[in-house]
């Protein structure tokens, strides 16, 4: 058996050596406390519960990034001629046989989530002690964690994911039923219209009925015409947000019974196989632009399956107007189109798993919740936020006739490091050192040192025990004002840098409820008073999207994979920008892809996304070299507190040797 113990190296400090010492202890698992010494004992032949161990006692008193990954076991250490333990001596840890990495599930609930995380975040192997989020992971990813791990049985929620951020952890509060209410039968009536789809009619666009998102896939081999009415009936019968009708005069919205006629309203199909490849592409553009064209909120169809035939791979548009749709609902409905086609295929009748909460609930529970002290209680932080002076956005010209776009992609290892141990330097997530980027730029491009974003939320959070929509279709976007500001850090140095982060990091984590209460009180509360400050301030100058990670979505393994081509307008063309400048970031092929979108009576666009992008590389060398110098720093203090101990051991003996004189 195995000792696991610590002991305080000095008295009064708060380093502690922690050790583990085979011994010949009979089996079982003994626990003790002795003062301010803690011993476990632990099987030495299972590496990975013994690794497991030490990893968990080591975090509870050092940060993330100074617990170890690896551990060596050995049947015992080289010492030095003085009986010290000979560092140069020990093996090489990367050539070691006994090199283990991480830590294997322990039981059938641990391999399931280990399944789960890999293929949300896109990973070839997790343990579990590993951390959720310096993995990549993040609030939109939860969603789909939880979402999966509920169609095996496993039940948590995004806040338990939060509070117990490894398998290890996770796995002793899973839940093997659950209380939430979904209706499994086809919803019906009236829906109360959330925040984001009240601002939409606000906006009043000219062409409401072309304002989509889509996309193009390439469908796999065997796909035809009745594979496409099969998965988008499916689709349908899941999701009934896909069966809403508006009335924009009067701003409400209705769900239609499924039908025959409105299945056939959804399906096109055109046949390319006899149009030539030098014609193919002209002729795939008409169309697909003709099937974004034609969606209509009021009459239907809201949602568009478009399949395009051609002898060797055909493409499949699905188009939906963003009424009805968000970032986190083409996750849904492109795992549900995975899971649907896998099913045809295989002879199996179409079944998707059951519904979530439905939209209609989750309207009517906010309804209620905007009336509560919690979210009454956030007026005044609200009213702040939009009544704070910002420089308006520096003009070329009197008016904007358009808008020019430009971006730019990070290399994958850039990537993989801002999702990853980038975040250990100053405990951020990614989406705090994507706004501490573009703060960055817009100072170097604007000349300013604040400035209002709109910022964009998924809107999914976990305000009631009784719903759960993390498998819900539907427009769930919160919009919120954040004001960013430097606060005069000079950024001349990494350090500088650093100070940013971390005051990017703390603005951004004072908005609360994530801004899900503003777009309550602002459309829900009609006593807020948040619509005349919004009026007089306009805080949408600024759009700000970390749309996440799509790796774990469609990938190289996915039956269906993204078209080259191009999916046709979204957006009429009349129809104007809510914003002046429009940034959009997300992860894509391992990649952080940016897109930024601005007026063009203001500076160039291609000037802003390239201060962008030396922004968020100046942001990972300095997270990088903070790790670094911590390490380093460790090192010394752990050095020194080392030397200081064995020079008082030296003192005590030379005291014990002149009294036995």
């Amino acid at each position: 058996m195995t000792h696991i113990g610590q002991e305080k190296l000095l008295e009064g400090s708060p380093l502690y050596v922690i050790y583990a010492i085979r011994e010949g202890y009979p089996q079982g698992s003994v626990v003790h406390d002795e003062g301010n010494m803690t011993t476990t004992r632990y099987p030495w032949s299972d590496k990975q519960v013994l690794s497991g161990a030490l990893r968990e006692l080591l975090a509870e008193s050092l940060p993330s990034y100074m617990v170890p990954d690896v551990y060596l076991f050995l049947d015992e250490f080289p010492l030095t001629v003085n009986g010290k333990v000979d560092t140069k001596a020990l093996p090489d840890v990367q050539q070691s046989e006994e090199y283990v990495e991480r830590t294997g599930p322990r039981n059938e609930v641990e391999r399931q989530l280990c399944e789960i995380w890999q293929e949300a975040l896109n990973l070839p192997e997790v343990g579990i002690e590993d951390n959720f989020f310096a993995m990549g992971g993040d609030s939109i990813v939860s969603i789909q964690v939880v979402s999966r791990a509920k169609r095996q049985g496993l039940h948590f929620t995004v806040r338990e994911l939060f509070d117990h951020q490894t398998i290890a952890k996770l796995s002793k509060v899973i839940g093997h039923g659950s209380q939430v209410q979904a209706e499994q039968s086809e919803v019906s009536g009236e829906l109360t219209l959330l925040p984001v789809q009240r601002a939409f009619f606000e906006w009043q666009l000219p062409v409401e009925n072309h304002y989509n998102q889509s996309v193009l896939l390439v469908t796999p081999q065997g796909f035809d015409d009745k594979a496409q009415e099969a998965i988008v009936r499916s689709l349908y019968q899941r999701h009934d947000a896909l069966r809403l009708r508006f009335d924009s005069q009067k701003r409400s919205a209705m769900h239609v019974p499924f039908s025959a006629e409105l299945l056939v309203q959804s399906l096109e199909v055109h046949d390319f196989r006899d149009i030539s490849p030098e014609h193919r592409e002209a002729e795939q553009l008409k169309v697909v632009n003709q099937a974004q064209a034609s969606l209509d909120i009021g009459l239907g169809p809201v949602f568009k399956a478009v399949y395009m035939e051609d002898e060797e791979q055909g493409r499949l548009l699905l188009v939906v107007h963003h009424l009805v749709v968000d970032g986190v609902s083409w996750r849904i409905l492109l795992s549900d189109l995975e899971t649907a086609w896998k099913q045809y295929r295989s002879g199996e009748p179409v079944a998707l798993a059951d519904k979530s909460s439905s939209l209609q609930q989750w309207g009517e529970a906010l309804k209620g919740y905007v009336k509560s002290h919690h979210v009454q209680g956030q007026k005044d932080y609200w009213r702040e936020q939009l009544s704070q002076e910002v420089l308006p956005l520096p003009v070329s010209s009197e008016e904007a006739w358009g808008n020019e776009a430009s971006g730019f992609t990070l290399d994958e290892e850039s990537t993989r490091q801002l999702l990853g141990e980038c975040n250990d330097a100053y405990r951020t997530r990614i989406n705090e050192l994507l706004l501490c980027g573009f703060l960055m730029a817009y100072r170097q491009w604007s000349g300013q040192h604040s400035l209002r974003l709109l910022m964009e939320g998924h809107g999914r959070e976990e305000l009631f025990e009784h719903l759960d929509v993390s498998d819900t279709v539907g427009w769930f976007t919160s919009l919120y004002p954040l004001i960013l500001s430097d606060a005069g850090v000079s950024l001349d140095d990494n350090r500088e840098v650093g100070e940013l982060i971390k005051q990017v990091k703390e603005q951004y984590r004072a908005v609360p409820d994530k801004g899900m209460g503003y777009g309550l009180l602002r459309y829900l509360d009609p006593d807020s008073g948040l619509e005349a400050l919004e009026a007089k301030y306009n805080p949408a100058q600024i759009e700000f999207n970390y749309l996440g990670q799509f790796d774990n979505t469609i990938n190289q393994d996915s039956a269906f994979v993204p078209a080259k081509e191009s999916a046709g307008a979204n957006s009429d063309p009349v129809n104007p920008s809510s914003t002046a400048i429009s940034v959009m970031a997300m992860i894509s092929k391992g990649c952080l892809q940016v897109n930024v979108e601005v007026a063009d009576n203001l500076a160039s666009a291609e000037l802003l996304t390239s201060e962008y992008s030396q922004a968020l590389n100046a942001i990972i060398s300095t997270c990088l070299q903070h790790n670094l110098r911590q390490q380093l720093l460790d090192q010394n203090k752990e050095q020194l507190e080392i030397r200081s101990k064995q020079a008082g051991e030296q003192k005590e003996q030379s005291i014990e040797a002149s009294l036995e004189l």
